[in-house]
C-alpha cells in the first residue's frame, strides 16, 4: 500500500499548498487553466474594495479645507488662531500619504492570512468551485466520450475540443460535480491532517472525521475515474490536487 502513495495527502502541488493562504496559484504562460480569482476576508470582493478605495478619495475632506476652516472665521474674516499654514504641495503630499496608510490598513484587515481557519476554508471552497466547476472547465475540456457499445455498427461523431454548449444551459455555478466535491474534500482533509499533526495528536473525534473524509473522497474518485475513463477531467483533477493511486485504489486504512 505504501507504494501507491500517501492516501491522505497524496503529492504536494502548488494548488494544495495554496490552501494555507487562500491565494490563487500563478497561471503558467501558454497553458489553459480555469480561472482562480483571488479571495478576501469577510467575503469581500477585490473589485468592490478597490472601487470603494477610489471613491473614498473623493469623499474624504482634503487637508487644505480643514486648514482653511481653521484660519477663517464664521463671518469670513481671518481668525487670530495660530494655525499652521501649509503650501498646496505639502497638503497634497499629506493627503496622498494618509490615503496610502488607509489602503495598507484595509489590505491587512481583508487579508486571509490574518483571518481564521473558517474564513480561509470559505475562500478555498469558492476557489475549488471556480477551478473545477463545469461552468468553467466546459470552456476548456471536451465533453465526455460516448459509450463503447456497438462501435462497429454506430458511427460516432468527432468530439469537439470544448463543451461550451453545456455552459449556456447552466443557470449558476457548478457546485455538485464530482471534481468540485473531491477538491473541497481535499481542502478539508488537509486542514484536519495539519491539525492532527501539530496540536491534535490525541483528538479521537478529528481522527474519525479524517477517516470519514478520506473514504468519502475515495468513493468519488472511483466514480469519476469510471465515468471519465481517464479523460482530461480526471487528469486535471488528480494532477492539480496531487492525488496518487493510494487515495482511491484498494483499501485505505488509517
Amino acid at each position: 500500500m505504501a507504494s501507491l502513495g500517501n492516501p491522505v495527502r497524496g503529492v504536494s502541488t502548488p494548488f494544495v499548498e495554496s490552501f494555507a493562504t487562500g491565494k490563487p496559484v500563478p497561471k503558467e504562460p501558454g497553458k489553459k487553466t480555469p480561472r482562480d480569482n483571488p479571495q478576501l476576508n469577510y467575503a469581500f470582493k477585490p473589485r468592490d474594495v478597490e472601487w470603494q478605495l477610489k471613491r473614498s478619495v473623493k469623499l474624504a475632506i482634503p487637508l487644505s479645507e480643514i486648514v482653511k476652516q481653521a484660519t477663517v472665521g464664521p463671518m469670513g474674516m481671518r481668525s487670530k488662531t495660530n494655525a499652521i499654514e501649509k503650501t498646496a504641495e505639502e497638503m497634497e503630499a499629506q493627503n496622498k500619504k494618509d490615503h496610502e496608510r488607509a489602503v495598507e490598513a484595509i489590505a491587512r484587515i481583508t487579508a486571509l492570512e490574518n483571518g481564521s481557519s473558517k474564513d480561509r476554508m470559505r475562500a478555498n471552497i469558492t476557489r475549488c468551485v471556480q477551478t473545477f466547476g463545469r461552468h468553467n472547465t466546459d470552456r476548456i475540456f471536451p465533453p465526455r466520450a460516448p459509450p463503447l457499445k456497438n462501435m462497429s455498427e454506430t458511427v460516432h461523431p468527432i468530439r469537439p475540443e470544448t463543451n461550451i454548449a453545456a455552459t449556456e444551459k447552466r443557470i449558476g455555478a457548478d457546485t455538485g460535480s464530482s471534481e468540485v466535491q473531491i477538491a473541497i474534500l481535499t481542502a478539508k482533509i488537509k486542514t484536519v491532517a495539519d491539525f492532527l499533526a501539530t496540536r491534535g495528536k490525541n483528538d479521537k473525534h478529528n481522527k474519525r472525521n479524517l477517516r470519514v473524509l478520506v473514504h468519502r473522497r475515495q468513493k468519488l474518485l472511483q466514480y469519476l475515474r469510471r465515468k471519465e475513463r481517464g479523460g482530461p477531467r480526471w487528469q486535471h483533477c488528480i494532477e492539480t490536487l496531487g492525488l496518487t493511486e493510494g487515495t482511491w485504489k484498494g483499501e485505505i486504512s488509517l
